[in-house]
């Protein structure tokens, strides 16, 4: 379950623009991609820095979001409109909540960088170096 009290305003923001993503794209479920892509559209947000901090592209990443994100089917009708958190965003929320946990440094961006990383993690095949960046952000935190 997320933990809305533990989030910092920016990830809460993004987790409204997340469903907003969602809802525009007629889905049925707000996912971690959805979040990911809504991190990465933060203009003062902590995504763009951390990922060109460690390397990371973040358009490529943003464009590998969209092509996935259009792939998905759409829901219309009746339900449509209803945003349902996945279990994949659920994951990711409880596997940043758990890892904020065990770091010493209590930064309020510790869980946005632990979110997105956890998340590029999951998009290995196309980014290799997530896990050497994963535990990069852990460090740099």
């Amino acid at each position: 379950m997320i933990r809305f009290d533990r989030l910092t305003v920016k990830t809460q923001e993004a987790v409204q623009e997340a469903q907003k993503i969602a809802e525009q794209r007629q889905h049925q479920q707000a996912d971690a991609e959805h979040l990911l892509l809504a991190l990465l559209d933060q203009a003062d947000g902590i995504a763009l820095p951390l990922l060109k901090k460690l390397g990371a592209d973040p358009e490529a990443l943003r464009r590998d979001l969209q092509q996935d994100l259009r792939s998905r089917p759409q829901v219309s009708g009746a339900g449509a409109g209803q945003i349902y958190i996945a279990p994949g965003l659920n994951e990711a929320f409880n596997r940043a909540q758990t890892e904020a946990e065990t770091v010493t440094a209590a930064e309020p961006g510790n869980l946005d960088a632990l979110i997105l990383l956890g998340r590029i993690q999951a998009w290995r095949k196309n980014y290799s170096a997530a896990e050497d960046i994963y535990q990069s952000a852990l460090r740099a935190e």
